[in-house]
């Protein structure tokens, strides 16, 4: 595993992941990492059963019969992406404020809302991941993945009658230690009228055997993505270029499966 975080601009940082096996920093990272990211922090720290592992990888490896891989590369390309925010260098810069692959517990449906919330800088910071099963072109394809994320934060940020704001309320106590921050403080900034005052996560997972992501490439395209109706916008962008997904699938498995004790 390789990664980079590269600047630039003031406003625009990008970290570039390469996966090409699961070595112990990757393994380290997603064992440390797992049930917080499905569950939240809180929960993590109380409930920690096998029943309640293999019910969380359940919906993390989506061993549900009407699911198509385009679902399971989604998830796992949001769970990678929630891994690579909780590296050493975007922990010290992005506190998780609420759970971000979160699954109604007993229902085969996950919430519906923001893919993840992060505070930094006093500001929200809201995510959006998208994935490709199979690419042609890694850079064209990347592109074209983190033009949809953005589209989509900007879609669900200003949908009043969706209003995401106030859902994203019912999941901050899951995630937020006092020590943290105060959880009102955030509760007060989750609301409609943040639409105007957000920073974006981008994240996109591009399934391809070979390549590199090419970061001059990436500069003639990232600073499309701010939306000129939002003040003081950054865009922290994550380029995971994963060759064999299903490695992850499997070693969640064999970590967190009928084995796990």
């Amino acid at each position: 595993m390789n990664y980079c975080i590269e600047k630039i601009n003031d406003n625009v940082s990008v970290c570039l992941v390469y996966i090409d096996n699961i070595d112990d920093e990757l393994g380290k990272l997603i064992e440390e990492n797992f049930f917080e990211i499905i569950m939240g922090k809180k929960n993590s720290e109380k409930i920690m059963t096998k029943d309640a592992f293999l019910n969380a990888l359940k919906y993390i490896t989506l061993k549900i019969n009407t699911k198509t891989e385009t679902n399971i590369v989604g998830i796992v390309g949001e769970f990678l992406f929630h891994c690579f925010m909780r590296i050493e260098e975007n922990a010290k810069e992005f506190l998780s404020i609420f759970p971000t692959i979160g699954y109604s517990n007993g229902h085969q449906f996950f919430y519906k809302g923001f893919d993840g919330c992060y505070y930094s800088e006093d500001k929200l910071w809201i995510v959006e991941v998208k994935s490709a099963v199979n690419s042609s072109n890694i850079d064209n394809d990347n592109k074209e993945k983190l033009k949809d994320a953005s589209k989509q934060i900007e879609k669900e940020v200003n949908d009043s009658k969706l209003n995401r704001w106030e859902e994203a309320k019912k999941l901050v106590v899951c995630q937020i230690e006092q020590q943290d921050i105060d959880a009102k403080k955030i509760y007060d900034k989750l609301t409609i009228n943040s639409s105007s005052d957000y920073n974006k996560l981008l994240g996109s997972m591009i399934i391809l055997d070979n390549g590199k992501f090419n970061l001059d490439f990436i500069k003639t395209y990232i600073n499309d993505f701010f939306d000129t109706r939002v003040i003081n916008q950054k865009i922290f962008a994550m380029c995971i270029r994963n060759s064999d997904y299903k490695k992850i699938v499997n070693y969640l498995e064999s970590k967190f499966g009928d084995n796990y004790e």
